[in-house]
């Protein structure tokens, strides 16, 4: 994604059919559930439950290309992290939302 105009807060999504307009100054990134205990092959769900998280490997590079992205533009990073005790996950939101910027 590239800024059109320097001075505008601006741009257009490139999409693979249409791409759209994007007012970085009213958009945020929102990251969902995207924890250790879902995400890491030591995880819960990888460990204990035995999942196959090869989807959810494969799109972690573009999740952090898209985080530095969001943090280049200024945009607001939202961070939301399920705690279930049951999982036993690692991170807490507070953690997330620290190391994802804002």
């Amino acid at each position: 994604m590239t800024i059109s105009n320097q001075e505008s807060s601006h741009i257009l999504v490139p999409t693979y059919k249409y791409p759209f307009p994007l007012d970085l100054k009213r958009a945020a990134l929102l990251v969902i559930d995207m924890q250790n205990a879902f995400c890491n092959l030591e995880g819960f769900c990888g460990n204990e439950l035995g999942a196959d998280l090869s989807a959810v490997r494969v799109m972690i590079p573009s999740l952090q290309r898209m985080v530095a992205w969001a943090r280049e533009h200024g945009l607001l990073i939202i961070v939301i992290s399920n705690k279930n005790e049951t999982l036993s996950c690692t991170i807490s939101a507070n953690n997330l939302i620290k190391r994802c910027g804002r």
